[in-house]
């Protein structure tokens, strides 16, 4: 396809959209076949800003015009050590939560807005915090990635297993 249309073209982009998609469709079977297998991830230095605003696209195209999603993240952060497609796909099922939980919590027709999703990263010295907090880590600087939602909020009996393995609500 990006052999047979122009850059100037309107359906340039969506190609190389539908590139992007499929390469995480590709990493998202590697993912799976390594969890299956137990097998570790590769980690790699990570433009942190890049994964995240490639996400936010393809995030705000799927979630539907009642869900806004923003994200708030400073020029010069620095490189991060992680996997890239973990992040990703950490940031989309945060972000189908978040909606699937406004939307059942939306008393207005459809096509208007009925709530908000919001990223932020921040830089914190990990010395300004109480160390309890933070144990097991060292002291330095580190980036903070908050992903934040006007939804109704979760039952305290959901709470209570948000982070048991393979928990869901649906």
């Amino acid at each position: 396809l990006r052999d047979r249309v122009e850059p100037d073209d309107s359906g340039y982009n969506e190609i190389d959209e539908l590139l992007r998609a499929t390469e995480r469709g590709r990493t998202l079977v590697q993912h799976l076949l390594a969890f299956s297998q137990q097998q570790p991830v590769a980690l790699r230095e990570l433009d942190i800003k890049r994964v995240i605003g490639e996400t936010v696209v393809l995030l705000s195209r799927s979630l539907g015009s009642q869900i806004t999603i923003t994200a708030d993240i400073p020029e010069g952060l620095p490189s991060v050590t992680g996997d890239g497609a973990s992040l990703e796909r950490v940031l989309i099922n945060l972000a189908v939560n978040s909606r699937d939980a406004i939307l059942s919590d939306c008393g207005n027709p459809a096509g208007s807005s009925c709530g908000s999703i919001d990223i932020r990263v921040d830089s914190v010295e990990l010395s300004d915090v109480p160390r309890a907090t933070w144990e097991d880590l060292a002291s330095g600087r580190y980036l903070c990635l908050s992903v934040e939602d006007d939804g109704p909020g979760m039952s305290a009996d959901v709470r209570a297993r948000a982070f048991d393995p393979f928990f869901t609500t649906k």
